[in-house]
């Protein structure tokens, strides 16, 4: 097991930017199985979960930069005109062929990361989980 390094960290600033209270907030980009790990036990007052949900489709997300434009191809806010221009796109497969494998470990990890009085809080309003049979070939 590594050590996992923040990302971006404001941990000993001077104080938040906007209230001045003090703040220690760590940011770690990584596959969440190998940064968990290496995170100390019982560390964390909340837990914030939002797995993928299995649910057999391709997932893209894309980015968009707007500018505002009177000869923009969107209408947004009071009927202002933006263009947009793409600046990136990602995509996953959001289909586990094991996918209590894939999160068992992840919520194992979790749980061990909170606090006894801590809470762990699912990124959906409705927390299910859709398992499949394996696919036959």
């Amino acid at each position: 097991m590594t050590e996992a390094t923040p990302t971006k960290s404001m941990s000993g600033q001077e104080g938040h930017p906007w209230t001045g209270e003090p703040s220690a907030l760590d940011i770690y980009f990584g596959d969440n199985a190998e940064v968990l790990p290496s995170l100390p036990a019982e560390a964390f007052d909340l837990i914030y979960i939002d797995p993928p949900f299995n649910t057999g489709r391709k997932k893209q997300r894309t980015r968009l930069r707007t500018v505002r434009d009177g000869d923009g191809d969107r209408v947004g806010f009071k009927g202002q005109r933006y263009r947009t221009t793409r600046i990136g796109s990602r995509s996953f497969a959001d289909d586990f062929d094991d996918y209590i494998g894939f999160l068992e470990p992840r919520l194992a990890e979790a749980r061990r990361l909170l606090k006894s009085n801590g809470l762990a809080w699912h990124g959906s309003p409705f927390a299910w989980i859709k398992t499949r049979p394996s696919r036959r070939r």
